[in-house]
């Protein structure tokens, strides 16, 4: 029998329009340590350090996002400027939350938890310009059912459908190393162990 996943997000359930992190409503509380967690021994402590550190993120998003509207002005007469500052703004809270999703999945590998990036599905634009976009809001912790046995990595031993197990596996490994979850040394690691059981 297949392992099967349960997981849960820490996220704003509802976005502050005051663009302040206080009055952001988050999928669990930073007091409550979720059920899921807390039956792994995540202890209140890091979870406490878990959702200060993703706060701090929308912190940082929020204070960008002052900055520019403060500068607007300035978008007018030089437009390069505007251009870059947004850019420059995503790309450092990329980076943040690519730091987040590494360490987060350094404190939790203990656990048995697997951290990735939540994600949610954006639409922007009116009309025949609508488009959609996956965005990057919050943490997503996975764990493997017990009863199914198997790694939360997806390395256990192959079944009988061989290679496309063995495909479907790395592909998973793939998502999780593009994810900043796990390391070059442990895909590598891992992708070999995975070849090895063909």
């Amino acid at each position: 029998m297949a392992p099967s996943n349960v997981s849960i997000e820490l996220r704003p359930q509802m976005q502050s329009l005051s663009m302040s992190t206080d009055d952001i409503i988050w999928t669990h509380e930073r007091s409550i340590v979720p059920a899921m967690l807390a039956n792994r021994g995540v202890g209140h402590a890091t979870w406490e350090r878990t959702f200060d550190a993703l706060k701090g993120i929308y912190d940082e998003q929020y204070k960008m996002a002052r900055d520019i509207r403060k500068k607007m002005g300035l978008f007018l007469f030089i437009p390069c400027y505007g251009l870059c500052s947004m850019t420059q703004a995503a790309q450092t809270i990329h980076a943040h939350w690519a730091d987040l999703v590494r360490s987060q999945a350094e404190t939790y590998r203990p656990y048995g938890i697997q951290v990735t990036l939540a994600k949610e599905l954006i639409s922007s634009g009116f009309g025949s310009d609508r488009h959609m976009r996956n965005e990057i809001v919050g943490l997503r912790f996975e764990v493997a059912d017990e009863n199914g046995g198997g790694n939360h990595y997806g390395t256990s031993s192959p079944t009988n459908s061989g290679g496309n197990d063995a495909v479907s596996k790395i592909s998973k490994l793939n998502d999780l190393y593009k994810t900043g979850a796990i390391s070059s040394d442990e895909y590598n690691r891992l992708k070999g162990q995975i070849i090895n059981g063909i």
